[in-house]
């Protein structure tokens, strides 16, 4: 019956789209020749004209839409990858229109500008509908509609730990028949909110017939694993869906994903998400931004360094070592805020509230980060990004590297000037841990909309002056 559902709902949201991408295409042209938001420098192509090429533009929508798997159940999709998955869809679609006007009909007059406007409408409108559907289906789900009947195989912490999830998230529409064990004394054992054990892992085949499962999920712990390939075994013929969760909890870290070896499946436990062209990207608007940054401030640089030549003794520029990404060392630069040779008996410490090494315009510029302004420099060079995890003095990175699990990992990247941590409060001595947190969430969930966000922030936690001195 559930499929049955699903079909319904799919083939709904085709002929939506079908439905809606003429819709934009017919505005697109109203919006552009006959309403007056654009002047009009040229007569207006015939109307018959711009929907003789609707067909085409069609065809190619749906079939890579279809590609990018927009066609497929979205029940735990959240609305972020829904909009990066449709905007990626439609700028393909689009190049591909825009290719077959060029090759296939050359000398054909048409507005640059009225597909834009169908580019910007189209996907607005089409994910405004598409959340409205989500949104309708994930209401019905929580009252008991279209709901998807699982099975799960496992009792122990990890099987408990899924239940939970989907008890949560009622909205994705997944019910808990009960849960397999592989002791039969523990039948009839409650194990969360009212589901409970109702078999053993031999039972497994007559359980899917008699209760007409729509999905079962593996979630047996580390020391039954072996046992998954054996009960996948006996259900290879029953029409079901089928979901396996190892207990991998303390190995997944960065970016795990699923690949693909010529048909053989790979699981990458570790990756850095800044590879291919998000890496040059970053990289190429750190260069861009770094490089503007010091010709706008230079007035500005000029001034502390003079005011740091005028109050205190010694040179206006302090170079430090430290580790950069992949564990390179690197000399980081940073106006001088302390005494000449403040840690020539201390060596390297962290600075302290109120740390008589600090000079008096020092203070001030440590409070809202001025000192750091001259790190535009390394990042320009290439030795730090305007954002990531701040980089510490190889002194400190030994000792950390051996107290603190999964410290290394935050060098998969390159360093920043500002970081998630630091718009958080975490500055100065804070908590290496917590801040280590921090830094992992950051490269685990990074994107151009998050490295934004924390410049943004950036400017706000600057005059906060939170565990800055």
């Amino acid at each position: 019956m559930l499929k049955k559902y699903n079909l319904v709902v799919r083939l709904t949201v085709f002929l939506s789209d079908l439905a809606l991408i003429f819709i934009c295409w017919v505005l697109a042209y109203a919006l552009r020749f006959w309403l007056p938001f654009i002047s009009q420098d040229y007569a207006a192509p015939v109307f018959r004209s711009h929907l003789n090429l609707f067909p085409c533009i069609l065809v190619i929508y749906i079939l890579v839409f279809n590609w990018f798997g927009l066609y497929q159940p979205m029940r735990m999709r959240k609305n972020k990858d829904l909009f990066n998955v449709l905007f990626h869809a439609s700028i393909v679609a689009g190049a591909l229109f825009v290719s077959c006007l060029y090759f296939f009909m050359k000398g054909y007059y048409y507005s640059r500008i009225t597909l834009v406007i169908f580019l910007i409408l189209n996907l607005g409108v089409l994910f405004g509908f598409k959340l409205m559907i989500i949104a309708l289906l994930r209401k019905l789900r929580k009252k008991g509609y279209n709901l998807k009947h699982v099975l799960i195989v496992g009792s122990g912490s990890l099987a408990k730990s899924v239940a939970e999830k989907l008890f949560m998230h009622l909205e994705f529409g997944y019910s808990v028949v009960g849960f397999l064990t592989r002791n039969r004394d523990e039948v009839g054992k409650e194990i969360i909110n009212g589901a409970r054990i109702i078999g053993v892992y031999g039972d497994l085949v007559n359980l899917i017939k008699e209760r007409g499962l729509d999905q079962v999920i593996f979630c047996l712990d580390s020391r039954e694993e072996r046992l998954i390939r054996p009960l996948l075994n006996l259900i290879d013929n029953e029409k079901v869906d089928l979901k396996v969760i190892l207990e991998l909890r303390g190995i997944f870290t960065l970016k795990n994903k699923i690949e693909e070896l010529d048909g053989l499946p790979i699981l990458s436990l570790r990756e850095s998400p800044l590879i291919g062209w998000q890496s040059l990207a970053k990289r190429g608007l750190d260069i861009v931004s770094s490089f503007l940054g010091l010709i706008i401030l230079s007035p500005f640089l000029g001034l502390i360094a003079l005011g740091i030549k005028l109050t205190s003794k010694g040179p206006v520029f302090y170079s430090q070592e430290r580790v950069g990404m992949d564990g390179k060392k690197f000399t980081l630069y940073k106006f001088r805020s302390m005494v000449d040779g403040a840690e020539l008996n201390s060596g390297a410490v962290f600075a302290k509230r109120d740390d008589p090494r600090i000079t008096v315009l020092g203070k001030l510029l440590r409070r809202i980060s001025l000192d750091e302004l001259p790190q535009l420099f390394n990042v320009l060079r290439g030795d730090l990004s305007l954002v990531g995890p701040r980089p510490e003095r190889p002194e400190f990175v030994v000792e950390f590297y051996k107290s603190i699990p999964r410290y290394m990992l935050r060098h998969k990247i390159r360093m920043g000037m500002t970081g998630w941590a630091q718009v958080n409060g975490l500055r100065g001595d804070s908590c290496i841990q917590t801040r280590v947190k921090y830094d992992l969430y950051y490269i685990e969930h990074w994107s151009f909309w998050f490295d934004l966000k924390i410049l943004f922030l950036t400017f706000f936690s600057l005059f906060r002056g939170e565990g800055a001195y």
